[in-house]
């Protein structure tokens, strides 16, 4: 068994003549534009031609990205797990590929030697997902009991050798599944291990000073570093590999990279490497460049990792990465009644979830318009108003938001344009919170916020 990586999140895992390429994201411009890959990446897809499945984790653009699909043979079988909603599905199948929807926990033979099994991140447990939202989540839309979570994690075997790819499992709402995995495979030679949490905190948080942002930065890198010992602990793996989430935003969010604390890989490398936490001699760590390969049985890489150049990539952002566009900078600019039209269906759609999930706060959500107008939003069934930002402001607790009329009037329409949860991780989106107090069922009820 091998494992080449590639970018990012993207692994290619091979055993024998069978390959599998997980969460293929080869091209720039994931998230509305603001996604970059360092070092670039030639993406040649006759590279991958030959590859027998594409296993793709959840939704998320570096994940499931339309502009690097397009280039791959429709014929490649997709390998998912069987989600309670069909968004994942629906989108492949929209693009031309056969979809493999796969069970929860079910071992499932690919060819030759290789097995993959797919578990959902809350374990198929909506009262876990309920328990991590901070809210009374239990789905009654359906009679099927199944997973409302969008992040998997999936083990490759040959019934000798096993690999496990985390992505991008958060480990507080991972932890059972993970130990669904402990107590099925006898040892996990290769841990594929998130090192860091892609998202708009602290970097787009008006409300911090740039001092403060660069503290909550390095806390943020902290914190995961935390979560990938817990992982390294738990599944005691013979190597592991930090990956996934390694981008740097583009066009005019250049300068934001700057706070939003996210490590280089060999920056995660050497702090879990000197973490009195792991044991060095029981568990290494792997860092590969991309397109070369790890043989997980005889330990050895095909090729010795070369660090990214700090000076190199700081000159990379400034020079070329800022000059370039992000996807609505040509369009133009909606008034706001374009916008108002959108709100009525987007605040009912909205409080339908707010209900559901019993979730709650004295929190109101402030929406931007143009001229210093705002949309205030009442988290407690109040409906909505239209108001001056100032009054906004002045009326109690609140998180503003402040997006660029163009890619809001696309999120307002819904998924198919555009969806606030990719606006956040891609940092196309400001806040302002006041106190600053996370409501983390805040965030997702607003996820529903469209027409």
């Amino acid at each position: 068994m091998q494992l080449e990586f590639v970018k990012s999140a993207t692994v290619l895992v091979r055993d024998g003549e069978t390959e599998v390429l997980c969460d293929p994201w080869l091209i720039d411009g994931a998230y509305y534009g603001s996604w970059a890959h360092y070092p670039p990446v030639e993406f040649d897809v006759e590279e991958y031609a030959d590859i027998d499945y594409i296993y793709v984790s959840h939704i998320h653009p570096d994940h499931i990205h339309r502009e690097t699909f397009k280039r791959f043979d429709t014929d490649i079988p997709v390998v998912v797990h069987d989600f309670q909603f069909d968004f994942l599905k629906n989108n492949l199948e929209g693009m031309g590929f056969e979809v493999i929807e796969l069970p929860h926990n079910q071992r499932t033979h690919l060819a030759e030697d290789l097995h993959i099994n797919v578990l959902a991140a809350d374990d198929c447990n909506p009262e876990a997902c309920g328990s991590f939202f901070g809210c009374d989540w239990l789905d009654n839309s359906t009679d099927e009991y199944g997973s409302s979570q969008i992040d998997t994690m999936a083990v490759f075997d040959n019934g000798n050798l096993s690999l496990v790819n985390l992505n991008d499992c958060p480990f507080e709402l991972s932890r059972p599944a993970a130990r669904s995995i402990i107590k099925r495979y006898e040892s996990i030679e290769h841990l594929l291990l998130p090192y860091t949490g892609a998202g708009p905190y602290p970097q787009c948080f008006e409300n911090l000073s740039d001092t403060e942002k660069k503290e909550e930065a390095a806390a943020k890198k902290q914190s995961y570093y935390r979560q990938a010992e817990q992982y390294i602990n738990l599944f005691e793996p013979t190597y592991y590999t930090p990956f996934a989430g390694t981008y740097v935003l583009a066009g005019s969010l250049a300068d934001l990279n700057q706070f939003r604390g996210v490590p280089t890989r060999q920056e995660a490398a050497v702090n879990l490497r000197r973490s009195n936490a792991i044991n060095p001699e029981e568990h290494e760590c792997v860092l590969l460049n991309s397109q070369t390969h790890f043989d997980i049985e005889a330990g050895e890489q095909s090729e010795p990792f070369t660090p990214v150049d700090k000076e190199w990539l700081q000159n990379y952002i400034q020079t070329e990465l800022s000059q370039r566009r992000l996807d609505y900078d040509e369009g133009p600019l909606p008034p706001n009644s374009v916008l108002e039209q959108y709100i009525p269906d987007s605040y009912e759609r909205m409080e339908e979830t707010r209900q559901r999930v019993g979730f709650e706060t004295d929190m109101v959500v402030l929406i931007e318009l143009a001229d210093d107008q705002c949309v205030r939003v009442s988290m407690q069934g109040e409906g909505y108003e239209y108001t001056t930002v100032a009054e906004g402001t002045e009326s109690g607790p609140y998180v503003k938001y402040a997006v660029d009329p163009r890619l809001l009037e696309d999120i307002l329409q819904g998924p198919k344009h555009a969806h606030w949860n990719n606006a956040e991780i891609g940092s196309h989106i400001t806040f302002d919170r006041q106190p600053d107090r996370f409501e983390r069922g805040l965030y997702y009820c607003m996820n529903f916020f469209h027409a």
